[in-house]
């Protein structure tokens, strides 16, 4: 390449900023319920994987039953190979008992798969469990058990967020944790059994009933945006289209472009050959020539 195209493309490469792209999705949860152990009859299987509510807390009724939720979302939306850089889970408050105790809820990531089941708890005491559903210790009543009961999951949690004592709708805020386990489901699929939501677990009238994916109101229920840059796509080799490739006229017309100038024929490729939403930035040229000597993007 000569001197001076060297340094055309060089003050052209300083001189534009380079921008990234990312995209943002939001995600229904594919499958969410609700737990439920009884303190005085601990024994009792119930559940609610069909209810319009979710529940995490303790009871105001009779302040002996503990409630944990469970939901889990389906990335396959994402393109396999992005990098995720937010994940944000909203939660709409659907009924708060009177004189509400404090509760702050918290995120885990759940470690073995479970079902969401065919029950409905028509309140926060739950439903007998049947066939199919996941309950206190079962993840799938009724041959399947937790390792432990009360859920396989992570002790420390992912995110925490204050519960609103009104009809509200909140969020955990994006944090290094979630985006990790986002994209840890991401890469590994069959990893992805979701997260647990624990509340505050000894105060009677700390629970909160939440909308679950089976709400009326389709904009209360449970939602997921997860922010993330897609995988880098390589373009054509053949980049001013002339139909010959791989041959000098593609380079040729690839540094022209590069450094701002203008191709050859009407219907060049776009600069950001790689497809990873900087450019102009040396990757692409890079990325270029891997190509065209015959290797991967």
């Amino acid at each position: 390449m000569p001197t001076h195209t060297r340094l055309a493309l060089a003050c052209t490469l300083a001189a534009l900023a380079p921008h990234a792209l990312a995209d943002v999705i939001e995600i229904k949860p594919d499958a969410d319920a609700t737990i439920f152990r009884d303190l005085d009859t601990p024994v009792t299987q119930l559940s609610s994987g069909q209810g319009t509510g979710l529940y995490a807390g303790r009871t105001a009724s009779r302040a002996n039953i503990i409630q944990r939720s469970l939901l889990r979302f389906n990335l396959s939306q994402i393109p396999a190979g992005s990098t995720i850089t937010g994940a944000q889970l909203f939660l709409s408050v659907t009924k708060v008992p009177s004189a509400a105790a404090a509760n702050t809820l918290t995120l885990h990531r759940v470690s073995s798969a479970w079902n969401e089941g065919p029950s409905e708890s028509f309140g926060g005491n739950g439903a007998s469990s049947v066939a199919g559903d996941v309950s206190w210790d079962r993840r799938v009543f009724p041959a399947t058990s937790w390792s432990t009961p009360g859920g396989d999951f992570v002790s420390t949690a992912s995110a925490t967020a204050s519960a609103p004592s009104s009809l509200t709708r909140f969020s955990f805020a994006s944090s290094a944790a979630l985006v990790a386990d986002v994209q840890a489901w991401l890469d590994t699929p069959a990893a992805n059994h979701g997260w647990l939501l624990r509340g505050n677990e000894t105060t009677g009238r700390s629970t909160r009933q939440l909308a679950s994916s089976e709400a009326e109101d389709a904009d209360q229920r449970p939602s997921l945006r997860v922010t993330f840059t897609p995988p880098p796509t390589c373009g054509s080799i053949d980049f001013n289209g002339d139909g010959l490739f791989p041959d000098d006229n593609d380079l040729v017309d690839f540094l022209v472009v590069l450094a701002g100038g203008t191709c050859s024929t009407p219907s060049c490729g776009t600069i950001d050959f790689n497809g990873d939403g900087l450019f102009p930035d040396d990757n692409d040229l890079i990325a270029f020539l891997r190509v065209l000597a015959g290797g991967n993007c």
